[in-house]
């Protein structure tokens, strides 16, 4: 039994990846694990500070991969093929009841022995009816990761699904500064002295931008982090699908999801060669329509501004590049 074709979901945090997912993940012929697959990560390669979300590969002349976090090579390759393997062999259903179970702190945490058992028979499921299946992946650190799943998973097919920069800056600002929400302890790597000049989180919250040193960012505002994480992540997604062959990735606009789910949805399964489901369809009947034409910033004349407009201004010159380079050619920010 092997895991053949998969597909991975590649795109920034507060990016709409989730929506995306939870599409996918209700197609007959993908399964998923309902949740995000940090735990193998954190499990196989953890690194020192145990910084999960930044697992960053550097391919090296003789075809292995260096963890840049750690400065080793990463050795014995075909195992960690192995390794992935099976934890999607014990951890992913193609029934999203079942799927949910593993994501409930309770069941996962208190009763682990009760999601054992349903992960056996899980496997024991797979490995008398089938030889291979297909799984759906959603986890955003991933998109440092594309070399290295390329690798792993020669047959892979990517969704990379971006984002205008100012609507998903704007998200992950709200997300820094909420005050209870992605507070998880295992985030503070820095022992409670974040001190950034805007906000009072005492852990990391998403993505820890390349070459991060932490007396770069006491001091920073939030929007400068945000934008760091943005442009970190895109970047690197840039560069690994500049590598590929273009019949392995595809690029889908979250703005023409939400515009146009259907017909996005469409164009989605036919590059990942699976049935547009009638599961999916009723997701999508129920999605609200959205007009993502107008610019994310209103004009200064008008009595309301979006959110975090005033922050967004600080960083709108670095943002051109890579928003052009994703096909987002005029700025949605309107001075």
């Amino acid at each position: 039994m092997e895991v053949k074709d998969p597909v991975f979901i590649i795109g920034s945090y507060r990016g709409g990846t989730s929506l995306l997912f939870r599409l996918l993940s209700e197609s007959e012929e993908l399964w998923s694990m309902y949740r995000e697959s940090n735990h193998i990560w954190q499990s196989y390669h953890r690194d020192s500070q145990e910084k999960s979300d930044v697992v960053y590969f550097e391919k090296l002349d003789n075809g292995k991969f260096l963890n840049k976090n750690t400065g080793e090579e990463i050795k014995d390759f075909e195992n960690k093929r192995r390794i992935f393997d099976l934890a999607y062999h014990y951890s992913t259903y193609n029934n999203y009841i079942l799927g949910y179970l593993g994501r409930v702190k309770f069941i996962r945490e208190g009763l682990p022995f009760i999601l054992g058992l349903i992960n056996y028979f899980n496997y024991f499921y797979k490995a008398f009816t089938m030889d291979k299946y297909r799984v759906v992946d959603k986890t955003p650190p991933n998109i440092f990761r594309i070399d290295y799943l390329a690798k792993l998973y020669p047959d892979a097919k990517f969704v990379y699904l971006t984002r205008d920069a100012n609507e998903n800056i704007s998200s992950l600002i709200s997300a820094w500064k909420h005050k209870s929400k992605f507070q998880y302890p295992y985030r503070d790597y820095l022992g409670g002295n974040l001190e950034l000049s805007d906000c009072d989180s005492k852990v990391w919250k998403f993505f820890i931008p390349e070459n991060f040193h932490e007396q770069d960012y006491k001091g920073k505002s939030v929007v400068s982090v945000c934008a760091d994480q943005w442009l970190s992540a895109h970047k690197a997604a840039l560069e690994s699908f500049s590598k590929m062959d273009k019949s392995k990735f595809i690029q889908i606009k979250f703005e023409d999801l939400l515009s146009r789910p259907k017909t996005v949805m469409q164009e989605i399964c036919n590059f990942t060669e699976v049935e547009l489901s009638e599961k999916m369809n009723k997701i999508i009947e129920e999605m609200p329509a959205v007009n993502t034409d107008k610019k994310f910033i209103v004009s200064k004349d008008s009595k309301k501004k979006a959110k975090n407009y005033t922050e967004l201004a600080e960083v709108q010159e670095r943002l051109g590049e890579i928003q052009s380079q994703l096909g987002y050619n005029q700025s949605s920010y309107v001075i």
